[in-house]
């Protein structure tokens, strides 16, 4: 290879490796420190800095290192990612890619000693090109690799190369660059065979308020899709509003010592079983969040016996996070404690009818054992009073019943204009006691449509 501008290689090479080295020693796993990055980004989403090159990609600059200045963050969805230019960076940086697929073509001048001249080109930190300069030797292409979801490559500041998206390869590309500033000044070329290059249309401007949007939805796209634990809190990301620290709690000491360091240091406690809650009532800007999600045992008592009544046959206990048919329904923290309306709710009424017992840690700390004839008052606020609003519940005793058959219907009604439509809620509306007299239950959804078949 030969080097067209003047450096100590191996001093360089030296910080790079330094750099690179504690660096990674550093984050861990990088995949999961690549969506806690994007999750920051979209966190602070108003104050991003999002900028675009026109028909080659748009750029999120995710600010320095917090614990070293030279590392930069960056992430690249290319429009285009073709790069017909053979040029090297002034900074070395390692790409992850995200999505898409391209090929770099690996480039070197090589002198045969046989007359051929090739050129450089000065690149010049305002992107302003000097004239050719004629280097001994052939360009040529000597190597290529593939970057493809999932890989890392390295490329240094002493590599030139050229980029071609894959034939076939129907994703854009997205990539997350960790760049590596040194303090080894590099500078940068265009090589050539001829003595003239294309002029550089790359020049980097703000992004408009619709590409910063269509950045936004690639994110929450690649977070969706990569099932990360950050989308579970999609909802509460959008509106800024999540906890700043958690305790898992598996345990009911934990859950008492979580409400006592709560207490003491005046933070505002918000509680967790599945967050299935559309209000967002699980979760709150800058609060200390309980997670109950792991407290998930469940017992059969064949005999119960309360407040001095007959043995009750066949009750279930269930921890704080069991869920029913809909696995995102935690059954015994808002479902219940919201009333549990069900298709159930016809045949024996109210889940929260069911309830025998409740096992839970008040607001002091204290673990007691809640039926109508113990703890009444906090039997009847529990049963009905919201989850999260006051006691910590741990599990719950319920009424078993045998299963039963259940025809089910799924119906899809759609309809031609607005004045079909709104004769179909009317007359609906009207026969819905009808249906509820014969037996009938379900869920009704309705959407206003802005397009008419």
């Amino acid at each position: 290879m030969v080097f067209l501008y003047e450096t100590n290689t191996t001093s360089l090479q030296q910080e790079q490796n330094e750099c690179s080295n504690q660096f990674y020693s550093r984050v861990g796993l990088m995949r999961d420190f690549i969506f806690r990055k994007i999750y920051q980004v979209l966190i602070d989403w108003p104050s991003a800095d999002i900028r675009t090159v026109p028909n080659v990609m748009h750029q999120i600059r995710c600010g320095t290192d917090e614990k070293d200045a030279k590392i930069e963050y960056q992430i690249n969805w290319f429009i285009d990612c073709a790069e017909t230019h053979i040029h090297n960076h002034r900074n070395s940086f390692d790409t992850f890619c995200l999505e898409g697929e391209y090929e770099e073509k690996i480039w070197e001048i090589i002198d045969e000693n046989d007359g051929t001249i090739s050129y450089q080109f000065t690149r010049n930190p305002d992107n302003i090109l000097s004239s050719a300069e004629s280097v001994s030797g052939t360009l040529r292409h000597v190597a290529s690799r593939y970057h493809f979801p999932g890989n890392k490559m390295h490329v240094n500041t002493q590599q030139f190369h050229s980029v071609t998206p894959i034939i076939g390869s129907e994703e854009r590309v997205l990539t997350f660059l960790v760049k590596e500033k040194y303090t080894v000044p590099v500078d940068t070329f265009i090589l050539n065979s001829k003595p003239y290059v294309d002029s550089l249309d790359d020049d980097m401007r703000p992004a408009t308020k619709d590409e910063r949007q269509d950045m936004y939805n690639k994110l929450i796209e690649v977070l969706t899709k990569n099932n990360t634990l950050y989308t579970i809190e999609k909802l509460s990301l959008e509106l800024h509003s999540v906890p700043v620290i958690a305790v898992n709690a598996t345990l009911p000491e934990y859950v008492q010592a979580t409400i006592k360091f709560a207490a003491k240091y005046n933070l505002r406690l918000v509680i967790k079983t599945t967050g299935h809650d559309i209000l967002g009532r699980s979760t709150a800007p800058g609060s200390f969040l309980l997670r109950l999600h792991y407290m998930k045992n469940m017992t059969l008592i064949p005999q119960y016996s309360s407040c001095g009544s007959a043995n009750v046959t066949n009750v279930v206990r269930l921890g704080a996070a069991i869920s029913g048919s809909c696995n995102s329904v935690g059954g015994t923290g808002g479902f219940l404690q919201g009333g549990g309306h069900s298709l159930l709710s016809l045949w024996k009424g109210l889940d929260v009818n069911q309830i025998l017992e409740y096992d839970a840690v008040t607001v002091d700390e204290q673990r007691k054992i809640v039926s109508l004839c113990q703890n009444s008052d906090l039997f009847y606020a529990l049963s009905g009073g919201a989850g999260g609003s006051h006691d910590v519940v741990l599990s719950v005793v319920l009424r078993t019943f045998p299963s039963l058959y259940i025809i089910g219907i799924f119906l899809s009604i759609e309809v031609s204009n607005e004045t079909r439509y709104v004769t179909l809620i009317r007359d609906f509306v009207r026969f819905l006691p009808k249906l509820v007299d014969g037996g009938w239950a379900g869920y009704i959804y309705l959407w206003k449509v802005t397009r008419f078949l």
